[in-house]
């Protein structure tokens, strides 16, 4: 019984450290900004905030021509919505509680796995503490729409933790759901089996054949397996409903000879996540591109090498099934079997993300702790202290790293500016670092800094569509009338795909997604409003660009559809818009609000007489009527 207490008094006292830490390390982040997808996915869609939930809002693909299908985490956001508001403090805090539990998850699998290590209380913790200091989880922790890893990993850890406990009641169903959440969290939750088997094997499978160990974990957990299969089966024609079919992309021959033979993706790719798994403190950011990454012949043939030598000393440890080591490693590449390229991507020109590593951490950390490395070194003629003290020492440096790099890195993600920053400075060729450098930068109010990249940019490698676009939208906020120029000449290049000249999905050949045509005709459309007064052709490139949003994605064309109606003298429609605006949810209201009186305050410089720009200026009836409208919609 004092036993019993003692350990419990040590399984509290590390929970409460590793709680600490995890404050202690990201409780800044409670202060960060919603970046990156965070606004393609709700902030400046803004339909969690404003529709009645229903499977068709939470089954949405994630991302414009993908499949991805995770209507859990979608769900977790419109209840976080409809009870406090689109707050970015809230959604950081919600990540900073299951990061620790995540935490707290992964000291409890290195006690069940390391139980028969010496030390293993020790090993168990300092397992736990390696992975809540890592800073590949900085990216999923940080970022909110890295929910999408940092649930799978939680219901991923959960499943296994309650599997391996000595629960006897209701096992299977807790097993079940979690499956379930994990599957409607992210497309790696399918892993889930694999990593059970892998982990069943280091546990209870070595010292048998790989066919006798294989044969027992099916015999004993034939009920589960049968489950497994069934809840795949559903998950999979829920998702082929929702999404119109599996998966978005093919394996084709053209893919096979591009990333098999050409580029080489699923050679580099274990290296990469190796890398970053060892060094992760050289860089920060959101990027990866594979074209800066062993891109020289020799280089690509001591990576294929390496990935072709580590898979047979993996695959034999496995076959000859004598350590737990080797099952503890394979369930974490199991973790990122669906990263490696193996599989076609829709990841950008990127090699991989650090928060693909989030799940499969855990069980490198783990198994990183299983050898004996003091021993190691005695059995070499190293003097026992000195072996201990050879590895204390390298954990020591390894922490000490952590704690001078930490916050740089975290704060990279605190703003939208900060992260396409860095990636620029690590990538300044790679063409979504300058792009999202550049429209950071716009959308801050750091001009001459957008101004000095696309310059560099033109000089270098000129202006494709996305630039030339940039370049408009930058010098109709400066108000150059140069804009209408760039405007017109994208127009004419651009096909009029909201006439059915060309389906969609062709827009991928000039680089650009729905949601930036749109912004582009919403920017002609202002430009026809500041530079020409032309309330005509305005309207009608707010109604074309309306056509390329989603519902949740027309909030600014709406105040400036407002915007337009009021110039045009037509003051019962403009104030029935805003008060149909009222009604939404919204984070960003107040820059709306001013985007409407700047394209009023620029069309009455150039239209002084007009009636609307008289009310305006005198603040007549008219006027103070939309005025007090827009207040309202301001609080």
């Amino acid at each position: 019984m004092k036993s019993l207490s003692h350990v419990n008094c040590r399984v509290l006292l590390s929970c409460s450290l590793l709680i600490a830490v995890g404050v202690v390390l990201y409780s800044s982040i409670l202060g960060y900004e919603y970046v990156w997808d965070d606004t393609l996915l709700f902030v400046d869609k803004v339909s969690l905030l404003n529709e009645p939930l229903s499977w068709e809002l939470i089954s949405q693909p994630v991302l414009f021509g993908t499949s991805y299908f995770r209507p859990f985490v979608f769900l977790s956001w419109y209840v976080e919505f409809q009870l406090w508001g689109q707050s970015s403090a809230v959604s950081h805090a919600i990540h900073l509680v299951v990061y620790i539990l995540n935490c707290l998850l992964v000291y409890g699998l290195a006690r069940v796995f390391l139980v028969n290590c010496k030390n293993h209380e020790i090993r168990a913790l300092l397992a736990a503490l390696v992975y809540a200091c890592h800073p590949v989880l900085i990216e999923t922790t940080a970022w909110i729409s890295g929910r999408f890893d940092l649930f799978v990993s939680f219901f991923i850890y959960l499943a296994v933790l309650v599997y391996f406990s000595g629960l006897r009641r209701g096992k299977l169903l807790a097993i079940g759901l979690c499956f379930v959440f994990a599957l409607f969290s992210k497309e790696l939750g399918v892993v889930l089996p694999f990593v059970i088997y892998a982990l069943w094997m280091a546990k209870y499978g070595v010292g048998f054949s790989l066919l006798n160990g294989s044969k027992r974990f099916l015999l004993e957990n034939k009920l589960l397996v049968l489950m497994f299969f069934f809840i795949l089966v559903m998950y999979f024609l829920l998702r082929s409903q929702a999404m119109g079919g599996i998966y978005h992309r093919g394996i084709s021959w053209f893919y096979v000879t591009e990333a098999y033979f050409s580029d080489f993706l699923p050679f580099k790719a274990p290296l990469f996540y190796l890398y970053r798994l060892m060094l992760p403190f050289l860089a920060g950011g959101a990027l990866h591109p594979y074209e800066y990454y062993w891109v020289k012949p020799y280089e690509s043939l001591a990576v294929i090498a390496f990935t072709l030598v580590a898979f047979f000393i993996l695959l034999r440890g496995l076959v000859r099934n004598k350590k737990e080591l080797y099952w503890l490693v394979l369930s974490g590449v199991f973790c990122l079997s669906l990263v490696l390229h193996i599989i076609p991507l829709t990841i950008g020109e990127n090699l991989g993300h650090d928060r693909f590593l989030s799940t499969a951490l855990a069980f490198f950390v783990i198994a990183v702790f299983r050898p004996d490395y003091a021993n190691f070194l005695i059995r070499i003629k190293v003097r026992p202290k000195v072996a201990s003290g050879i590895v204390g020492g390298c954990l020591a440096f390894w922490f000490a790293l952590v704690v001078l790099t930490h916050q740089s890195l975290l704060g990279v993600w605190k703003d939208e500016f900060s992260l396409w920053q860095e990636s620029y400075r690590v990538y300044p060729d790679f063409k979504p670092a300058s792009y999202n450098y550049v429209y950071s930068a716009i959308k801050s109010g750091r001009f001459d800094t957008a101004e000095d990249v696309l310059l560099e940019i033109s000089e270098s490698r000129g202006f494709g569509v996305s630039e030339q676009s940039l370049y408009a939208d930058l010098l109709v906020r400066k108000g150059d009338p140069e804009a209408l120029r760039y405007l017109e000449g994208l127009d004419a290049a651009i096909p009029d795909f909201h006439e059915d000249e060309y389906p969609l999905y062709m827009l991928a050949n000039f680089s650009v997604t729905p949601k930036q045509l749109g912004g582009f005709y919403s920017t002609y459309s202002s430009a026809m409003i500041i530079f020409e007064g032309d309330l005509k052709s305005a309207k009608e490139l707010n109604s074309v660009a309306a056509w390329y949003l989603d519902k949740g994605e027309t909030l600014p064309l709406l105040y400036q559809k407002a915007a337009i109606e009021y110039l045009s003298g037509n003051y019962e429609k403009s104030h029935d818009l805003l008060v149909e605006i009222s009604g939404w949810h919204f984070s960003h209201k107040k820059n709306l609000i001013a985007f409407f009186e700047t394209l009023v305050e620029k069309y009455c410089g150039i239209k002084k007489d007009d009636e609307p720009c008289e009310n305006y200026v005198q603040k007549n009836d008219q006027w103070l009527e939309i005025e007090t409208q827009l207040y309202q919609a301001r609080s």
